[in-house]
């Protein structure tokens, strides 16, 4: 591993918020926190190990910092405890994980570290904090080294998300409508051959466009709900967007039919996964989702 967060990750921090060769206080300690958070979830979602991990024993430290350098290091606390094999093990995983998103994060592929059947939200939760510690010096560039005589070598590039994968990792942030824009309405419209004639217009602001669909329906299964489930529908940049927030389901697609889709195949994937995990191993969050799911849940047949 050449990052090894066990031994030690040294980080230099370049550009404006370095070139004193020190750093503020508040660039120390928000970097600190969302890579304490980063280790964290990464014990808590990416253990390959049977037995569930206790957090506090990834807590991290701040162990040393060069004089003349901008390049604090960081590593998991050490145990002066005996270790058993397992817990050993735990951070042994820990450890190549975060290596390993190092090494992408070299190549500019983040995305790359995500599994396509991850839940939504493990995704998002990994990739804010990742996010966070990226952006902790502002637009001051960081890098992973390691210490060599009475200079640093460069191990990986850490650089910022682009665009593309912003949109891609982190949670959908919510548009607010800039006063000037125009205001969008719902109307119900009445349709004959291709005349089209607005039979009433809905100005409340709690108005909203949804779906509730009854069943479930996947390749593989049908889901039979004892309610339907009821899943907002807004359009952005062009496609059909759906959510239901309590499930964390999030859907989108260039025509409805295609989201809704979509949406089944999110609401499989997120009840397969969930299912999979002990309660012990979930968020608050997760877990609320998870019971809300099954309670959905009447029956599930073979399609």
């Amino acid at each position: 591993m050449e990052a090894n967060i066990l031994k030690g990750v040294y980080v230099r921090v370049g550009g404006e918020a370095g070139k004193t060769n020190g750093l503020s206080l508040r660039i120390v300690e928000n970097m600190f926190e969302h890579l304490q958070e980063l280790i964290r979830l990464l014990a808590k979602y990416e253990l390959e190990t049977n037995k569930s991990p206790d957090l506090k024993d990834f807590d991290i430290e701040l162990y040393d910092f060069k004089p003349g350098s901008a390049v604090p290091a960081f590593r998991i606390r050490q145990s002066l405890q005996i270790s058993l094999p397992n817990f050993d093990r735990q951070k042994e995983v820990v450890a190549e994980k975060f290596d390993s998103l190092m090494a992408l994060a070299n190549s500019g592929k983040y995305e790359d570290f995500f599994e396509n059947d991850q839940l939504p939200e493990v995704k998002h939760e990994i990739a804010e904090e990742l996010y966070g510690f990226l952006i902790s010096p502002g637009n001051s560039p960081l890098s992973i080294v390691k210490p060599k005589e009475n200079s640093f070598e460069e191990i990986y590039k850490i650089p910022k998300f682009t665009k593309d994968q912003s949109e891609r990792l982190l949670k959908p942030k919510v548009r607010r409508l800039k006063t000037e824009e125009p205001e969008k309405l719902l109307a119900l419209v009445q349709r004959i051959g291709k005349r089209r004639t607005i039979v009433d217009v809905y100005e409340n602001k709690d108005t909203i466009l949804s779906i509730a669909p009854k069943k479930i329906i996947t390749d593989e299964k049908i889901y039979h709900l004892h309610t339907p489930l009821l899943c907002t529908v807004h359009k952005e940049d062009g496609n059909f967007v759906i959510e239901n927030e309590m499930l964390d389901l999030y859907a989108a697609g260039p025509n409805i039919d295609l989201a809704e889709h979509d949406l089944y195949k999110e609401f499989d994937a997120s009840y397969s996964l969930l299912n999979s995990l002990n309660d012990s191993e979930l968020s608050e969050r997760l877990l609320r989702a998870k019971i809300m799911m099954n309670s959905y849940i009447k029956e599930i047949t073979k399609e």
